[in-house]
C-alpha cells in the first residue's frame, strides 16, 4: 500500500513507500515545497518597459544576434537576427518604417559652409555684378531626409544706422518665392541657390529676398524622403548673394549676418 502526496499546482503525484525512512519523506516534501515557493516568488514575465536613472526604453526587443555580417575593403553589411516585424508599412495617410537595420545610419550628419565671411568691397552702383558666393555642403545619413534653412538677423546696416533694403526682384519676389532679377535698376539684397537639393523656384537664375528675423527661416536646400530625397555624402549647393545700390545710397560700411541651420529628419 502506498501513500500519495498530491500538489495541484503542478498536477504531479509523488508516491512514497511506507518502508522508506522518515528522513527521505521529509527530504522529498521539502524539495517540492522549495520548488513551489521558487516558482511562485519569481514568475517569468516579458519586459515591456525598461528604465533607470539614465535611460528609458519603451517596448524593448532582444534580438538573437547582431553585428557586421560581411565586410570588405570599402564596405560592410550589418546584420540583425530576430527583429520584430522589420520593413516599411504604408497605407493612405501614413508610412511606418520599422526595424533597427531599416534606418541604420551609414554615416554621421555633417554641415559645412565656406567661406564664413563675404566681403563685397566697394560696391559699384547700378550693377548686377556685386555678388559673392557661399558653398553649402551636407552629408546626410538619416532615413527621413534633411533641410537647410536661412534668414538674416536684420537689414544690411551701416555704422551710421543707414540700411540697404531687401530686393523685391523685377517681378515681386519674396522670402518664399524666387523671381527674375535682370534689371540694373532693381536695388537691394537678394540671393540665388544652385546645386543639389535646392528648391525648384530658383531655377533659371531666379532670386529671393532673405527672410528677416523675426520672420520664419525658410528652406534653401534639402529634401525629405517623401520628396525623393536620399541619404548621401557631400551634397553641395551654392548660395549667390547679390547687392545692388543706386547713386543716392549713403556711404558707409554695411554689415549683416546670415543664419544657416542644417537639420536631419528622422
Amino acid at each position: 500500500m502506498f501513500k500519495t502526496l498530491k500538489i495541484n499546482k503542478f498536477k504531479h503525484s509523488f508516491q512514497i513507500s511506507p518502508g522508506r525512512s522518515g528522513n527521505f519523506k521529509f527530504l522529498i516534501i521539502f524539495l517540492v515545497v522549495f520548488l513551489l515557493l521558487t516558482f511562485v516568488q519569481h514568475p517569468l514575465d516579458a519586459q515591456s518597459h525598461l528604465n533607470s536613472p539614465n535611460y528609458n526604453i519603451t517596448f524593448p526587443s532582444i534580438n538573437s544576434g547582431a553585428g557586421v555580417g560581411v565586410s570588405g575593403a570599402s564596405s560592410f553589411m550589418g546584420v540583425t537576427l530576430g527583429q520584430n516585424a522589420p520593413g516599411q508599412f504604408s497605407s493612405t495617410g501614413y508610412r511606418v518604417k520599422s526595424g533597427f537595420q531599416y534606418i541604420y545610419p551609414f554615416y554621421p550628419f555633417s554641415f559645412t559652409v565656406t567661406p564664413i565671411r563675404l566681403n563685397f568691397g566697394s560696391l559699384a552702383t547700378d550693377s548686377l555684378s556685386n555678388e559673392q558666393t557661399l558653398t553649402l555642403k551636407v552629408t546626410n545619413g538619416s532615413s527621413g531626409g534633411y533641410q537647410v534653412t536661412s534668414r538674416v538677423t536684420r537689414l544690411m546696416t551701416s555704422d551710421e544706422g543707414k540700411t540697404i533694403a531687401n530686393s523685391a526682384c523685377d517681378t515681386a519676389c519674396d522670402q518664399n518665392t524666387a523671381s527674375n532679377w535682370l534689371l540694373t535698376s532693381t536695388y537691394g539684397l537678394g540671393y540665388n541657390m544652385t546645386g543639389t537639393d535646392v528648391p525648384s523656384d530658383f531655377s533659371g537664375n531666379k532670386f529671393r529676398r532673405f527672410a528677416v528675423m523675426p520672420e520664419t527661416a525658410v528652406r534653401v536646400m534639402g529634401k525629405t524622403t517623401a520628396e525623393g530625397g536620399t541619404p548621401g555624402r557631400d551634397k553641395t549647393s551654392t548660395m549667390t548673394v547679390r547687392v545692388n545700390i543706386n547713386s543716392t545710397q549713403p556711404a558707409g560700411s554695411y554689415r549683416n549676418t546670415i543664419i544657416l541651420t542644417a537639420i536631419p529628419i528622422y
